[in-house]
């Protein structure tokens, strides 16, 4: 299952030498909408918004997104170190 991941988002954004303000001005979205996203507040942007921050930090949507991991193959891999 993959997810919508802040931290990856503000991974990219910080990797492009961004600040929240400007990435907001360039996408045409509100600043606090860039800080939401971040802080996980926004669990559910819109596709229109992604779009838009993807567009400006010069990725795909899918660079937004995680493969969660299950419990169990987390422990599996403990074991074996």
């Amino acid at each position: 299952m993959t997810y919508f991941s802040p931290e990856r988002f503000k991974a990219l954004r910080k990797a492009r030498g961004l600040s929240q303000e400007r990435l907001a001005l360039v996408a045409g979205v509100c600043c606090s909408t860039v800080a939401a996203i971040e802080t996980g507040r926004n669990k559910n942007p819109s596709l229109e918004t992604l779009l838009s921050l993807a567009a400006c930090l010069d990725t795909g949507l899918a660079s937004f997104f995680a493969e969660a991991v299950k419990k169990k193959e987390v422990e599996k891999k403990r074991k074996r170190k």
